[in-house]
């Protein structure tokens, strides 16, 4: 890891803008590449801030932005799929009663059920966020 690391900062341009130029010889591959890195440094715990600046600063806000919403997304999935491949056995030997219940709940619920469950939550939020906004447009303009 110390070694890719260092051949990373030796490879690496010596500017902002000569990075930015590199991707841009990438054409459509350069957000692409990003992605990928962003999610596997999200996977590595980078912290997200971080990463997300550096997409803007490499892709400009719109471009940035989407990249760092898909990248922080894909990276939260991959580590949550690690960490449950890794750590199902040694929990469920850990667990008992009420929780170990819980578990079972959670893990038997069938995919229209979360589906469903995942869209009410979705609607929920962006309701809240739309009456967030609606409330302090309001008074701005008032």
């Amino acid at each position: 890891m110390a070694f890719a690391f260092s051949a990373g900062l030796l490879a690496a341009p010596d500017s902002a803008h000569g990075l930015r130029n590199q991707l841009a010889g990438l054409g459509v591959w350069g957000p692409l590449a990003m992605i990928a890195t962003y999610a596997l440094l999200t996977c590595a715990m980078v912290p997200g801030p971080v990463l997300a600046g550096a997409s803007g600063l490499l892709f400009g806000t719109a471009l940035g932005t989407l990249i760092a919403t898909v990248s922080a997304t894909l990276g939260a999935t991959a580590a949550f799929l690690i960490a449950r491949g890794l750590a199902q056995r040694p929990y469920a030997a850990l667990v008992t009663g009420r929780l170990r219940d819980w578990t079972q709940r959670i893990e038997n619920y069938s995919s229209p059920q979360a589906l469903a469950g995942i869209g009410v939550l979705v609607v929920m939020s962006l309701g809240g966020a739309l009456l967030l906004w609606r409330t302090r447009r309001g008074r701005v303009a008032g």
